[in-house]
């Protein structure tokens, strides 16, 4: 292949990805003094001078060796790229020798979000003085660790040097002497995946993509810099380096500069902008149903989450397409918002506006204003708004033009109408079909078929979901392609999304015409798919061999059980009553069938974002708590889910929040586990924390509206108003079954408390020691003693004295000598003060004392 003089945008985003290899090679192999001569000899070459007789930046040697490697390994990258090019713009980045390096070592800077030169020079020196290998003991410090919002100090926390798995994101103690050992591991691993990229056959956005997953995996724990930046992934610095490159490369191209070495390093000229997504509705969308008579709503509520992430996905696809940039230029997306570094160009904001109209058109046909993506456009940037000191406020100035593009929904489409969006939306033509049976507000077109399962026709966006909720629960891999393409890919459900058309695929024997693509992480396919993985929170209860011992599911719905296979998806019936507990002592089962939904999401993030990291907030910093916060719902909550909760639907997980819907038991227990491990996740930094809110329903009763309970009990959570003494903790609680929330953790009144003594008080109802009906006394007189407390009914005052009485019976019929500490104990759950009637005691204020409510609640429903 004859070379191009000047390296391409794909060329030059590989050699800035590169860049920095060497530091992943350098603790793999230890030092310089091994690789080829050939390497070695291009010292004076790559290597800037340190002003001491030797030289600086050592790695980007290693960098180097890493492509006499792939030579040696006959390694090439895709058809269109030229290794030379890619080389060259990775190894001189710290010793630039054209305008084209410049690119490079100008990208390096922004990402780290300073001048890291001098620096670097002086605290090599101060490694080299602990010896040659010092930064071979280096582990990534959490990214979670520097978040301050004066709510406490967090603990030191580091990462192994692994692979990146669900188990493996937790930090915690490390034994420094062995990684060396582990990084040597590592790297054999990263070479051989590497390798096997290098080998298929693959377009070069597939492999920008396979690259990025390949990163991920093998150098999320890998610090890129040893040195003041420990924090900071190689992987996250390496892809956000890759995106300031091409967006240098683009900006500088329009304007005829990639040979003008000043323009390149001029740092004062606006030559960046981001664009950001934001879609506004997901909620509402998501359990947008005309009735709970609606035929397959679990096969529908099951494939609205992912498909309405992946309008997401292609949004965010079309965008970088149009600009013409690599897939590094998503610097952040997850949780239905995306975010992208763009090149300031002379006619961005109309590029900007023309993906409006065109993605507002798509979104109001399908959607009919039900669901909205906001697409918003920062002011122009210089290099000087990514420095440290001056990011936080270029985020907020960011955040800013987000919340005025969602304060005018449809705005390009609406402007030219002369409506509002309800007029729009109320104009929609409905056809003799009418409404979609579904959702209901929808139309449903004239020539619409019906379902091939239940022959019913809906509107597309419904129609698409009932189909794709059959294939979901077996995905292993979804491909994106052409609209002319598609139907050239076997084993598949094809949606067109944007003008992007995309399958979820159960087999991977057949890949044809195929733009990029992704596997599902962990999830077993058949045949090669060289394409990238990613983590997807998508898990479904299916049912399994011993489900159905004991006639668990025999008083259950027709429908219900038809669904008799192991492997079939159970319905919310099926979980509903998985609540229910077997007795063998008396054959039978016991307790509600009844369901959780747990809504979930980590408190202040915006506030962390934005304040949390003070002057150490960098690009690549962002990106890093973006992606791994990501991870931990959809990479590791879907494991803990998979092993360990298996019961339990997975509406969507992703970004920061989460809602989940299980047996009522399990999710109180699958919340109180998610915010432990949330607490490991984070080092136990008191600054970053999580809380929830419970909702029970019936498997009967409109999802939509527990959810909108659920979500009521999280904004409680959440909130301080109406809170005293200390019990204004503020966030980090959870709210269910009573109407204040409660800490998770921490003694008398917190869940783990309410948890304890709601065992205790069902093993004195399963052994015989208190009758059930005596909770419902309980809480019959903690009612009037919050009356009294309250002032709406002051004849209740004499509730002790009822409450003293009920204790008395209970003793004489107990008769037993544990029946005195049995009493007591309760009296100390009731707040009877009966055991020391002292006027102080008498004048504790309800507010004052831990809620008995919800232990006794729990006990009652699992013994109803």
């Amino acid at each position: 292949m004859a070379r191009s003089e000047v390296a391409s945008i794909d060329e030059v985003a590989l050699g800035a990805f590169f860049e920095d290899i060497g530091k992943f090679m350098q603790p793999a192999f230890g030092s310089s003094r091994t690789m080829a001569a050939a390497v070695k000899s291009r010292e004076s070459d790559v290597l800037p001078p340190d002003g001491h007789g030797g030289y600086s930046h050592k790695h980007a040697l290693l960098t180097d060796a890493f492509f006499e490697w792939m030579e040696r390994r006959n390694l090439a990258f895709p058809h269109g790229i030229d290794s030379n090019h890619v080389r060259e713009c990775a190894v001189y980045h710290h010793s630039p020798r054209t305008p084209l390096h410049w690119l490079s070592a100008i990208a390096d800077r922004l990402s780290a979000g300073m001048d890291r030169e001098a620096g670097d020079e002086v605290e090599e020196r101060k490694q080299d003085d602990k010896g040659w290998d010092a930064f071979r003991r280096v582990p990534l410090e959490s990214v979670f660790r520097n978040v301050n919002l004066a709510l406490g100090t967090p603990k030191d926390s580091f990462y192994g040097v692994e692979a990146l798995t669900p188990t493996a994101m937790f930090p915690g103690k490390i034994n420094r002497t062995g990684l060396p050992d582990a990084y040597a591991r590592l790297w054999e691993a990263f070479g051989e995946a590497f390798a096997s990229l290098c080998d298929v056959s693959v377009s070069v956005e597939q492999f920008h993509e396979g690259l990025l997953a390949l990163s991920e995996r093998f150098t999320w724990a890998i610090p890129s810099s040893t040195v003041d930046q420990p924090d900071v992934s190689l992987h996250d610095h390496n892809r956000t380096v890759a995106a300031f490159a091409a967006c240098l490369y683009r900006h500088h191209e329009a304007h005829g500069e990639l040979g003008d070495e000043k323009a390149i390093k001029d740092r004062e000229r606006a030559k960046f902008r981001v664009v950001v997504g934001d879609l506004s509705g997901i909620q509402s969308s998501l359990f947008r149903l005309k009735s709970e008579g609606v035929k397959g709503v679990n096969r529908i509520l099951r494939a609205r989450s992912f498909l309405i992430s992946q309008i997401c996905e292609a949004a965010a696809w079309k965008c970088r397409r149009v600009f013409g940039l690599p897939p590094y230029c998503l610097l952040q997306g997850a949780g239905g918002r995306f975010q992208i570094l763009v090149p300031e160009l002379a006619d961005v904001e109309a590029t900007v506006e023309g993906l409006r109209r065109e993605i507002d058109k798509w979104m109001l046909d399908r959607y009919v204003g039900d669901l909205v993506m906001s697409l918003a456009l920062s002011p122009p940037l210089s290099g000087a708004d990514f420095n440290q000191k001056t990011f936080g406020e270029t985020q907020q100035r960011i955040a800013a033009c987000v919340e005025e593009a969602k304060q005018r929904p449809l705005a390009s489409i609406l402007a030219n109408s002369g409506r509002g969006l309800e007029e729009s939306v109320r104009r929609v033509d409905f056809p003799a079909a009418g409404a979609c049976p579904t959702c209901g507000v929808r139309p449903v077109p004239a020539d619409a078929k019906g379902d091939t399962q239940d022959d019913i026709k809906r509107c597309p966006a419904c129609a698409d979901e009932a189909r794709w909720g059959q294939t979901l629960p077996k995905a292993v891999a979804v491909t994106w392609g052409t609209e002319e393409s598609i139907g050239s890919l076997l084993g598949s459900v094809a949606l067109t999304v944007h003008d992007r058309a995309f399958e979820v695929h159960t087999d991977l024997n057949a890949r044809r015409a195929v733009i990029s693509g992704w596997r599902l992480r962990g999830r077993e396919g058949h045949g090669s798919f060289p394409a990238a993985d990613r983590f997807l929170a998508n898990h479904v209860p299916t049912l399994q061999r011993d489900d159905d011992v004991h006639g668990r599911y025999a008083d259950l719905s027709k429908e219900a059980k038809e669904v008799s296979e192991e492997g079939k998806v159970k319905l919310l019936e099926h979980l509903a009553a998985d609540a229910r507990e077997w007795l063998d002592s008396q054959q039978r089962f016991v307790g509600r069938a009844m369901l959780s939904v747990v809504k979930a999401d980590v408190d202040r993030l915006g506030f962390v974002f934005g304040h949390g990291l003070g002057d150490r907030i960098s690009v690549g910093r962002a990106a890093q708590l973006s992606r791994m916060i990501d991870s931990f719902f959809t990479g590791y909550l879907d494991h803990l889910i998979r092993t360990e909760f298996r019961n339990t639907y997975t509406v969507y997980a992703g970004g920061d929040d989460v809602l989940l819907i299980a047996p009522w038991r399990d999710g109180i227990r699958l919340a109180a586990r998610l915010q432990d491990d949330f607490g490991r996740f984070v080092g136990h930094n008191p600054n970053i924390t999580l809380s929830a809110g419970i909702e029970f329903v019936s498997p009967d009763e409109p999802l939509n509206r527990a959810v909108r309970r659920a979500e009521d009990r999280l904004k409680r959570a959440k909130a301080d108003d109406g809170l005293e003494g200390a019990k204004k903790v503020g966030r980090n609680r959870v709210c269910l079954v009573v109407e204040d929330p409660i800490p998770w953790t921490g003694g008398v009144g917190s869940l783990e408390w309410a948890i304890e003594r709601a065992e205790w008080l069902n093993g004195l109802i399963r052994e015989g020691s208190l009758p059930a009906t005596f909770l419902y006394k309980m809480l019959s007189l903690d009612s009037q003693r919050r009356e009294v407390e309250s002032g709406r009914n002051p004849a209740a005052a004499n509730w002790r004295a009822r409450w003293g009485y009920h204790l008395a019976r209970l003793r004489e019929r107990l008769g037993a000598a544990t029946a005195q500490a049995l009493c007591a104990d309760l009296d100390e759950l009731m707040g009877g003060n009966l055991s020391s009637m002292s006027p102080a005691a008498e004048s504790r204020r309800v507010a004052d004392l831990p809620d008995p409510r919800l232990p006794i609640t729990i006990a009652i429903y699992r013994n109803r």
